[in-house]
């Protein structure tokens, strides 16, 4: 389902929040929440400036989902958000949101892993990896596959090295 500027839960979002995305090989990565009632402002916003998230740039989005908008999108910028807030425990529940709702969003799940093996996670986050290897494939997404690969033989390696101390 695609969403136009006409559609109610659209023109919300765009009023609430404007999410501002960089797509890259049909992957879609959050680079910035502001508050907006003109997605065409964030857009210049976003492109012009890459700040770190803070508390006030989650809070929107938090209000949208007590709101009742919860889906895969403004879960995986919940987590992304949190992520970058250095709170991988928050950001972890919001990935898994966010597969929950389309286990095919390969970013959700390479930011699910991420998360799970910033908390310690190791066995989780291996599972997470190749759970969205497996989507990055059935999508067709090579470079997000390319990049949880990475990520997860750095992660064995790192394991390896730490039983064997």
């Amino acid at each position: 389902m695609s969403l136009t500027l006409e559609d109610p839960e659209r023109r919300a979002l765009g009023h609430a929040i404007a999410l501002v995305y960089l797509a890259k090989t049909e992957r879609i990565v959050v680079r910035e929440a502001y508050e907006f009632h003109d997605p065409a402002q964030a857009a210049v916003a976003g492109s012009m400036n890459r700040s770190v998230f803070t508390m006030n740039k989650i809070e929107p989005l938090e209000r949208l989902l007590s709101q009742g908008h919860d889906n895969a999108i403004l879960r995986f910028g919940l987590g992304q958000s949190y992520l970058t807030a250095k709170q991988p425990s928050r950001a972890a529940l919001h990935f898994e949101r966010a597969v929950a709702h389309d286990p095919d969003y390969s970013a959700a799940w390479k930011g699910l892993g991420q998360a799970l093996t910033q908390v310690d996670r190791a066995d989780d986050a291996i599972v997470a990896f190749e759970a969205g290897m497996a989507a990055a494939e059935r999508k067709g997404d090579a470079q997000a596959g390319r990049e949880m690969e990475v990520f997860l033989k750095r992660l064995r390696k790192r394991l390896s090295l730490d039983s064997s101390r």
